[in-house]
């Protein structure tokens, strides 16, 4: 995607001084809305009366079959899944039922349940490894919160691109058991009357196995949603830092926020444009911030695809309503069921998607992209021999100016089913980049040329091809760091060869399909180091991106690591340094940094968590402080 996006500001760098005299799409084609259709809807499990036999198969994540494992079934309806079958020495199961059923697997599997149907066709599920974690939610006196949801979301390397969830409630002592948790990197939070949402990012639930939440006692900011024309506006989101509400049939919303953690109150509502407003409280205040919202009427249009299934352009990216003279404008909203709406200025607009455009005159409410006689691609995701599951992007190079019309970008996805398949449509004729990313790995394709015809691009091994291994140390506290995005870079001079990783669990990442040539690794946010490799790999030796040099920390003395809070603490320190010279103290607790007597907490949180983070990494030059919590006051620490 990288490589794409290079590419498109080359393309808008090359030819923006000729845009006007191409940019006036065509208007909506009549004979496509004739082709209008009511759009899918989610239908119940069908009934049946006639026996038919539910099968399937269980594997692990090796790929290999999980041999006895008990197949459960419940009905569509709900109640308690009871023993089904039970897999035999090749992990295959198979049973009679007159009914739909929903069918799970005892354990942790991916997905956790299918339906089974006459015509639902074999199962397939994969089970997968679970990290058990104990989670405690404190308040801020550090007393037990009891009878509190945790919320828990995983992203697993063995499960792919998606997030798994799972929760626990709280007992007595405050306690959380989340034992069905998978191995990967996770998010916590929780969510209590009176408190501001808690949460930790980026857990590595193999080596942490405990971790607390505490909470903070929130600032209540509430109000009413209203039109211009002063109705209550019933159901529209509004949120402000980590916190979010819905408003009532009176228009009412109330948030708990954290102060030191909030910027911004945003509003959002069917059938009217966004609000944002700059909100920064002062940590001072004694009463709720009364907070009133008006949001401006805004026309909605239904755009669909004519020449693709149920005519939904829900694979389509991006979808844009514009100015009709202009190529970029509000990205519209594509819903799972296949709806796409686009919030729309009042007046003649145009929608653009799919490296097509279409005039929408200011008294319509529908746009059709004419999608027909394109074509596409198929293929087959393979790891190890055996279907993998992936999410594929494909973005289209473009030629110049004659793609300005129909928008900067033209892309589309698929996700690949059971056996690995994957098929993408309404491709606009030309060359595209095939971006497959799966179980946390990204592979490109060289470039394919798509005509008029489905492409059948074969089985494509993502273990295939050159690859490169590493671990992604943070500097700061010299542990592994999970969540952060690699890039292999290679090829500047022709087409960019381009490679992506996420790095898991122990900070440890891979990057696999690379076709032999010389490369730059880096981070994606911190591309300050850059790392040469050659593929093929012929070293064993492991690859070590760290992000940074700690070189502040080293010079004064300074150990830092993460808490069970996820809290930065002074863990070790040379009591001849500067830093303890100047008052530091092993378990105090870095909050924050100064440059040059300016306290960076001033920045909004975000961003002055990031100077942080740069500053501890980065930083050699004078003129930096910590800012640390002890005993709850705040304390500036100079340092060398």
């Amino acid at each position: 995607m990288l490589a794409a996006g290079v590419l498109v500001l080359l393309t808008v760098l090359g030819t923006v001084t000729m845009w006007w005299k191409v940019m006036a799409p065509p208007p909506a084609l009549p004979e496509l809305r004739k082709q209008s259709r009511s759009l899918p809807t989610r239908q119940g499990a069908p009934e049946s009366t006639a026996a038919f036999v539910v099968r399937g198969s269980v594997v692990g994540i090796d790929g290999l079959p999980a041999v006895g494992v008990t197949i459960l079934a419940r009905s569509v309806t709900g109640g308690e899944p009871v023993p089904f079958a039970t897999t035999d020495g090749q992990g295959q199961f198979l049973a009679n039922t007159d009914v739909p059923l929903v069918i799970e697997v005892e354990g942790t599997a991916d997905p956790a349940s299918n339906l089974a149907t006459p015509d639902s066709g074999p199962l397939t599920f994969v089970m997968l490894d679970v990290c058990p974690m104990t989670v405690r939610v404190v308040d801020e006196l550090n007393q037990p919160v009891v009878d509190t949801l945790v919320h828990a979301k995983v992203r697993s390397a063995q499960r792919g691109a998606a997030s798994l969830r799972t929760q626990a409630t709280t007992d007595g002592a405050g306690t959380a058991r989340l034992d069905a948790l998978v191995c990967g990197v996770a998010e916590l939070w929780a969510r209590v009357p009176g408190y501001a949402v808690r949460r930790r990012k980026n857990v590595d639930t193999v080596t942490e196995r405990t971790a607390v939440l505490q909470l903070t006692r929130g600032l209540r900011v509430e109000g009413t949603v209203m039109s211009s024309g002063g109705e209550p506006i019933d159901a529209a989101r509004v949120s402000a830092g980590e916190a979010s509400d819905r408003t009532d049939a009176d228009g009412h919303y109330a948030l708990r926020v954290d102060p030191d953690r909030v910027t911004h109150i945003r509003a959002t509502a069917n059938g009217f444009g966004d609000h944002q407003d700059r909100l920064r409280p002062t940590g001072m205040e004694t009463t709720p911030i009364l907070y009133d919202i008006v949001l401006d009427s805004i026309r909605e249009v239904s755009v669909h695809c004519a020449g693709l299934p149920d005519d939904s352009c829900a694979d389509i990216l991006p979808i844009l309503c514009t100015h009709p003279a202009f190529p970029t404008g509000t990205a519209c909203t594509q819903y799972p069921d296949g709806r796409t709406l686009c919030r729309c200025d009042n007046g003649d607009v145009a929608v653009r998607g799919g490296g097509t455009a279409v005039a929408v005159g200011a008294d319509e409410s529908e746009a059709w992209l004419d999608m027909r006689d394109r074509g596409g691609i198929t293929a087959r995701v393979l790891r190890g021999g055996v279907p993998a599951p992936c999410i594929a992007m494909g973005t289209r190079l473009p030629k110049g100016l004659e793609d300005i019309p129909g928008g900067l970008a033209a892309g589309t996805k698929g996700t690949c089913d059971a056996d690995g398949r994957v098929t993408m449509r309404g491709m606009k004729p030309g060359d595209w980049l095939l971006n497959i990313e799966s179980s946390g790995e990204t592979r490109t394709l060289d470039p394919i040329l798509i005509g008029d015809t489905v492409v059948d691009a074969g089985n494509i091994e993502l273990l295939s091809g050159g690859r490169i291994a590493g671990v992604v140390i943070d500097a700061t506290t010299g542990e592994g760091q999970p969540g952060a995005v690699v890039v292999a870079l290679g090829d500047a001079s022709g087409m960019p060869r381009l490679g992506q990783g996420r790095s898991g669990t122990e900070g440890i990442f891979t990057i696999e399909g690379l076709k032999e040539g010389d490369y730059e690794v880096f981070l994606a946010t911190r591309p300050f180091t850059r790392i040469p490799v050659t593929v093929p790999v012929t070293s064993d030796e492991e690859l070590v991106l760290e992000t940074g040099e700690g070189t502040l920390l080293d010079r004064n003395g300074i150990g830092l690591s993460t808490d069970e809070q996820g809290d930065l603490v002074v863990d070790a320190l040379d009591p001849s340094g500067s830093a303890a010279t100047a008052g530091l103290m092993e378990g105090d607790i870095v909050v924050g940094v100064t440059i040059a007597g300016v306290d960076m907490d001033e920045l909004p949180p975000g961003l002055s968590a990031d100077v942080t983070d740069f500053v501890l990494d980065q930083w050699s030059g004078p003129g930096a402080g910590l800012v640390v919590e002890r005993d709850g006051e705040r304390v500036d620490i100079d340092l060398d």
